[in-house]
C-alpha cells in the first residue's frame, strides 16, 4: 500500500473563501430591500372603525388626519379647522385626480367626519374617502 506524503505547501491552500458568500448575501439584501413596498402610515396612534369593503388607495393619496384628543394634521403636518381648507388646497395643487384620505378616530361622532369632508371640499378636493380596517 502506497502512501501519498503531502508537503506543508499543500496542506495551507485548503479552506473555503467566505468573501464570494458573503456578497452574494448583500446583493440579496439590497434586492429585497429595495424591492419591497413601504405603506405610508399615519405616525398616530387611532382606531380606525372596521369596513368588510374596504379597498387599497394609491400611495400618492393625500393624508388628513384626526386623533380622538383632536390633533388635525393634513399631510403629516399639525393644523385647525380653520387653516384645514387652505393646506388642502395648497397640499392638492389644483389636482382633480389626487385622492384625499381622512383618517378618524372610530369613537368621533360623525359630525367631526362631517365637518373634515366638508373642509376638505372647500379645499378643492373632488376625491375623498374614509380609511378603515379590512374586517
Amino acid at each position: 500500500m502506497k502512501r501519498i506524503q503531502l508537503n506543508e505547501e499543500s496542506r495551507k491552500g485548503v479552506g473555503i473563501d467566505m468573501a464570494p458568500l458573503i456578497d452574494c448575501v448583500f446583493l440579496l439584501l439590497i434586492f429585497f430591500v429595495v424591492a419591497s413596498v413601504f405603506t405610508a402610515e399615519t405616525g398616530l396612534d387611532i382606531e380606525r372603525p372596521a369596513a368588510t369593503t374596504a379597498e387599497t388607495l394609491p400611495q400618492e393619496a393625500l393624508r388628513v388626519v384626526l386623533t380622538h384628543d383632536g390633533r388635525l394634521l393634513c399631510d403629516g403636518l399639525e393644523t385647525t379647522y380653520d387653516e384645514l381648507s387652505s393646506a388642502v388646497s395648497v397640499a392638492l395643487d389644483g389636482s382633480t385626480t389626487r385622492p384625499v384620505v381622512l383618517f378618524t378616530d372610530g369613537s368621533l361622532p360623525t359630525a367631526e367626519t362631517i365637518r373634515l369632508v366638508d373642509a376638505c371640499r372647500r379645499g378643492g378636493a373632488a376625491r375623498i374617502a374614509i380609511a378603515t380596517q379590512e374586517n
